[in-house]
């Protein structure tokens, strides 16, 4: 605990306590003994401080770079057109090539701002079997996913209490990035059902998780990447950015839940949400 000095900086004790037996009637006494962990908790504070640095550090350098390509294309591309030395097929493709790379950068931008900035708004019971069918709609309509097949299966309702928008988004990324993984004439299987708190390690349910797996029959994921899927900015898929999943994970994390990926036997990767369920009352 903190307590006031005569100094302007507050002071941080650390109390242990032990109760002494006694023979006699009456209760035992107690010793306290106090300990200054100030400095300890400077230090403590100045090694997170010093982590978050180095995570956003990290982070910068990786933004840094994912810009870098896309701006140098762009950049060659405007001096080839402004040396007015190039033939009227290829001015075609230079300027083709400006716009893809700048609607690239536009992309990056965008799922940067939602990565970075995430935050939670008002929570709400809901049923994730109904949110599911809302994101895939919208997937559907992906021209990179229009010969993927999707099947759905729901086992009854499946109640959470969280952040509708958030979770919605984090579900549209996770099977946009299954269909895109499939490919065209793919398949990806959608299950949500709810699973009994038991053997579940989640904060804050009401007794029970809901599970939603998103599998696809795609080339799968190599062993050596699956520690790192939900880095920001690591990808495999040519166009990606690599922040999709990083904002599922901070999605789910946010909601008291966890996310995880696992290879599937016949080829293909499994995605599984589990977040803590919320009984509906009458």
């Amino acid at each position: 605990f903190r307590t006031a000095t005569l100094d302007p900086s507050p002071l941080t004790l650390g109390v242990s306590t032990t109760v002494l037996e006694r023979e006699s009637p009456g209760p035992n006494p107690v010793t306290a003994i106090f300990q200054d962990i100030t400095d300890v908790e400077r230090l403590e504070e100045s090694n997170r401080r010093n982590e978050r640095l180095g995570a956003v550090a990290a982070l910068s350098a990786s933004l840094a770079h994912e810009i870098k390509n896309p701006l140098a294309s762009i950049q060659s591309a405007v001096e080839q057109l402004a040396s007015g030395r190039v033939a009227a097929g290829d001015e075609r493709v230079l300027r083709n090539l400006i716009v893809g790379q700048s609607q690239r950068l536009s992309r990056l931008l965008s799922e940067f701002i939602d990565f970075s900035g995430l935050e939670m708004g008002p929570r709400s019971d809901f049923d994730v079997g109904p949110l599911v069918d809302e994101a895939l709609g919208l997937v559907r309509q992906h021209p990179e996913v229009q010969e993927v097949k999707y099947r759905v299966h729901r086992q009854g309702a499946a109640p959470v209490w969280g952040d509708r928008d958030l979770l919605h988004r984090a579900l549209f990324n996770l099977l946009l990035n299954a269909g895109q993984f499939a490919g065209d004439g793919g398949t990806v299987l959608v299950e949500v059902s709810v699973l009994n708190h038991d053997g579940i390690d989640l904060s804050g349910g009401g007794g029970y998780a809901v599970r939603v797996s998103i599998e696809d029959d795609g080339p799968g994921i190599d062993a050596n990447d699956l520690g790192r899927i939900f880095d920001p900015f690591y990808t495999k898929r040519k166009g990606g950015s690599g922040l999709g999943l990083a904002v599922v994970h901070r999605t789910v994390e946010a909601h008291d839940g966890s996310v995880y990926v696992e290879p599937v036997a016949d080829g293909g990767a499994r995605f599984v949400l589990l977040l803590p369920g919320r009984r509906q009352t009458s």
